[in-house]
């Protein structure tokens, strides 16, 4: 039997058979009362092109995701240090992390083309380490296109008005700072992702 267990967030999907639990960074209860924790499913064994439509999306999301990103990335450095601006250094900072976004699928692709052996998900550190930093970057992603929304708005409203880099600067800082706190206050409990 092959099952789907996510613990504290989301972003950490094991799949992994019932022998390989015991190596995973997922705590081990096979119940699913309602008093549990753990948010769990059992499937029944799935034949081995049953995982391939998810592994196909994370692998294509790496395979085009992390050149296009680093292409467009290289393209707002390149203006930054030409023409330094609030828009391009935006633009550069999404751009990193979108694609360490794209980078983080992979593990997520070579385990659904495993038939759901969890690999690099074995590994609690591995694991601990990709369900961090995928929550604080795909937090981090939305934010910084929001506020270069609200950016883009109050420019077209007040045309005139000077926006410098601390307008830019001092908002991405607080909320990753105030988003780093939060996402590590699993392990100060001894959890993990």
């Amino acid at each position: 039997h092959y099952f789907i267990q996510s613990n504290l967030s989301d972003a950490c999907i094991l799949m992994s058979s019932k022998s390989d639990v015991e190596s995973s960074c997922i705590p081990t209860s096979f119940n699913n009362s309602s008093n549990s924790t753990n948010q769990e499913a059992t499937f029944e064994t799935l034949p081995l092109p049953a995982l391939w439509p998810y592994g196909i999306v994370c692998m294509s999301c790496f395979c085009v995701g992390v050149p296009a990103n680093f292409l467009s990335l290289t393209y707002f450095i390149g203006k930054f240090k030409e023409r330094p601006s609030y828009v391009s250094l935006l633009y550069s900072f999404i751009d990193g992390v979108d694609l360490v976004i794209c980078a983080l699928f992979l593990p997520s692709a070579v385990s659904y083309f495993s038939q759901g052996e969890p690999l690099f998900f074995s590994h609690p550190v591995l694991c601990s380490a990709w369900g961090f930093l995928f929550q604080v970057a795909s937090r981090l992603t939305v934010f910084c296109i929001g506020l270069l929304s609200i950016l883009r708005t109050s420019t077209m409203f007040l045309p005139f008005l000077r926006i410098n880099f601390k307008i830019v600067t001092w908002p991405i800082a607080t909320y990753l700072a105030i988003l780093l706190g939060q996402q590590t206050i699993p392990w100060w409990y001894g959890k993990s992702y």
